[in-house]
This record gives C-alpha cells, structure tokens and sequence, in this order.
C-alpha cells in the first residue's frame, strides 16, 4: 500500500477521531499542506487537513510509514520491559515484535533487504539487525564513553553503498560505520547531535542541540548552517531534534519545545525562507516525525531522514 493511500484507509478504519491532535493547526503563506507521521509522547498521523488520521496507543522514540502501509514503531522502556521495536498495521495487528537486549532502544530502520536495524543502548551499545523471525543477521559495536545510556545513541540509519550512519549525543560526534564496526568517516562537534542525514555527493546535513543544523561535506567543511540569527533571534530551533530533506530540498525541522504558540515542525527553502509549520496546542512532545504527503501528493522513494 502506498503512503498516499494509507491515509484514506486509516480515515476509512477510525473515522474522525476526536482528540486534543484536532486543535492543530498547519500554517503556510504558500498554501502547502503536508500529512504526516508524529511520534513522541503521542504517536499519531496528521491528514493534510490537520486532522488525525490514526493513532497509537502508546508512546513512541522512532517511528515509520513503511512502503506496505505498516507503522514501525520504537518502543521506550517501562516496568520490566528494556524497550523495544514492533511492525502494527493501521488497524491495529503486529506484525512483528523485537523486545531490547539493554536497557534502551534508541532507533530502528526497515532495510530495504527487509531486515531491521535495531540501534540498542546500554552496556555495550550497539546495532543489530534482525530478520523478521528476530533471527540475528548482524551486528555493530558502537564506540561510546557516555555513560548516560539516554545519549549514547541518538539515531542510527542504514546508507546508500550499506555503510550506517549515527548520531553520538553523548560524545559530540557523527559516525559513519561500515558492517565490520569500522568507522569510515567522523565528524567531531561542539555540541550534541540529534539527527543526521547523508546527502548525494558525500554531504551530511546535522541537527545539533544549540539550536542549528549544519550541512558538511566529506572533508567536514561546514558548506551551509541554519542558526537562531536567521530568524532574528526567535527561538524557533530551541531544543531541535529531527530532521527530514523532502525530495524538492526543502528541510523539515522538529523542535521538542513547548513553549506556547511555537511551532513544533517547520519547513525551510535553502534561503531560510520558512514555508509552513505546525503548531500543537496541546504542546505534545513530538521526537521526530515523517512527512507522508504534500498537499495529497504522496512523497516518492526512500525518506530522508
């Protein structure tokens, strides 16, 4: 099933849900309007009307609409319960289950050989990639000194040419790891990085935790940056956490605040130029998200983010 019609099944199953998520509201002076997932402290998907389309029951720390339709959803820990990773379909029914070896899993990622990449922090951080059956394929030890598990890990995801990409918030760095463990590329940083992403050409885009997004290339030259000074000091990137890239090079940005009338997702041209947001009333936490549709036109290939 297609992304841009996973929605309208999801409306077809639940209707209109009633929900705080109805308060919401997209804004745009160029008319856009995205649908999209939010995965946080409610996990739910937004219609290109900014209503909910469909909702899950529990909180979330990663999350994706997958080519068949499916939710992939992240897990956080609970009582005797380390975290974990589960495939639902919109109405309802796992499809698969991963219960964590740690005691936190920070990210997961449906490869495109259908494996699962499970990034698991703890002791011993890690990536582990599982087929469906939780048979284990691989795995990749991650090179951490953080001890706060939390931040030992931000995301993990699978490149092109297979190598995988992540985020140490811990210790101030994005690696680039080859299925030996090796790491490949590094980029040392100031700050702690959220998100990150790899560009054609070599190219990372990362969101940083003060409140900026850094694009570098392979020799960690800073090509392009997004910074509070852009926008005349309003603190529309406090507390930034994910990212996506939409296949027309806009940016896609997630910030955590809470503060109140702030937007919590905001798309950027390349010039800075804000050209849609979402505001939350009830100011939900959301973590990251994945934009599905822009005005119902379902975004082609693999998410960037």
């Amino acid at each position: 099933m297609r992304n841009g019609f996973l929605l309208v099944a999801a409306l077809f199953v639940f209707g209109e849900l009633g929900s705080p998520e109805a308060t919401a509201a997209q804004r745009s002076s160029k008319g856009v309007r995205h649908a999209f997932l939010a995965v946080g402290t409610r996990t739910f998907i937004i219609d290109t009307d900014g209503k909910v389309a469909w909702r899950y029951p529990r909180s979330t720390r990663d999350g994706w609409i997958l080519p068949n339709g499916n939710a992939l959803l992240v897990l956080p820990p609970g009582k005797n319960y380390p975290g974990g990773v589960v495939e639902v379909t919109l109405n309802g029914r796992t499809v698969f289950a991963y219960r964590g070896t740690q005691q936190l899993v920070a990210s997961a990622q449906r490869m495109e050989n259908g494996h699962y990449l499970v990034a698991e922090c703890g002791q011993q951080p890690q990536l582990r990639i599982v087929d469906y059956r939780n048979r284990e394929i691989g795995s990749v030890f991650i090179r951490s000194n953080a001890r706060d598990i939390q931040r030992q890990i931000g995301y993990a995801r699978q490149i092109k040419g297979g190598n995988f990409l992540v985020t140490q918030p811990g210790d101030k760095i994005v690696r680039e790891y080859n299925p030996r463990g090796e790491v490949v590329w590094e980029m040392p940083l100031l700050t702690a990085p959220i998100s990150a992403i790899r560009l054609t050409g070599g190219r990372t885009l990362i969101s940083l935790e003060n409140r900026q997004v850094l694009e570098v290339d392979k020799e960690r030259r800073v090509t392009w940056r997004l910074t509070k000074s852009d926008f005349q000091g309003k603190p529309y990137l406090d507390k930034l956490s994910a990212i996506q890239l939409l296949p027309n090079g806009h940016l896609v940005i997630c910030t955590t605040n809470t503060q109140k009338g702030l937007p919590q997702l905001m798309e950027f041209n390349r010039e800075k130029v804000v050209l849609w947001n979402y505001v939350h009333t009830a100011r939900h936490g959301i973590r990251t998200f994945q934009v599905l549709s822009t005005n119902g036109k379902p975004l082609g290939g693999t998410p960037q983010r």
